[in-house]
């Protein structure tokens, strides 16, 4: 059901989201994701937005990319970021869903340069996890061939 939600309000606001996607945007948004412990969703982040500027991917992909990253910046979406405990919830719901939308088409273009980026990334921000739970993460997104 919140699936399905998110899709229809994805849809209904898809321009907002889209445009609503910046770099400066981001950034602030993961330095309040890392505050909040929000590992798993900043791991899916980073593998978006080193897709995202990857020079191979395709502007249809990049498209979903920018929407999904859109909605994590926007703070005030289907939950409101500042709900403890739920605010954030539907924004890994999102890029999760972006993540399974462009499933076939990601695997072209997720390269270990990406997924490598997106790993040195995640661990400047979260400079005490280990990295083989930071793997453990992308692993289990079924997006490449794992990792170790």
């Amino acid at each position: 059901m919140q699936q399905e939600k998110l899709e229809i309000e994805l849809k209904r606001n898809s321009e907002k989201y889209e445009s609503s996607y910046s770099e400066d945007g981001f950034f602030r948004k993961i330095k309040q994701l890392v505050r909040r412990g929000g590992l798993k969703a900043v791991v899916y982040a980073f593998v978006l937005y080193y897709t995202l500027k990857a020079p191979t991917t395709p502007p249809k992909v990049k498209f979903f990319i920018c929407l999904g990253l859109g909605y994590l910046i926007v703070p005030f979406d289907l939950i409101p970021d500042f709900i403890l405990g739920f605010g954030y919830s539907d924004d890994l719901l999102v890029l999760e869903l972006v993540l399974f939308k462009i499933e076939d088409a990601i695997m072209d273009y997720v390269t270990p340069s990406v997924l490598k980026q997106a790993i040195e990334a995640t661990r400047r921000v979260f400079k005490d996890e280990p990295i083989e739970h930071i793997k453990e993460i992308i692993n289990q997104m079924n997006i490449y061939e794992p990792i170790n």
